[in-house]
């Protein structure tokens, strides 16, 4: 028995292709980051309040 998707899951697939997409063609022109675990951790919690 398959399952069907509904349209709202094959909308977030695809929105979430695209940003994937995107972000790899900014990896591989070279604009991003680099940092470490810690600080990494630290802006993530402070992005979502966490902290």
């Amino acid at each position: 028995m398959r399952h069907k998707k509904s349209n709202k899951n094959i909308k977030e697939d695809t929105i979430f292709a695209k940003r994937t997409e995107e972000a790899w063609k900014r990896h591989d022109k070279g604009e991003f980051v680099e940092t470490d675990f810690d600080t990494f951790l630290k802006k993530l919690k402070k992005a979502n309040n966490l902290s």
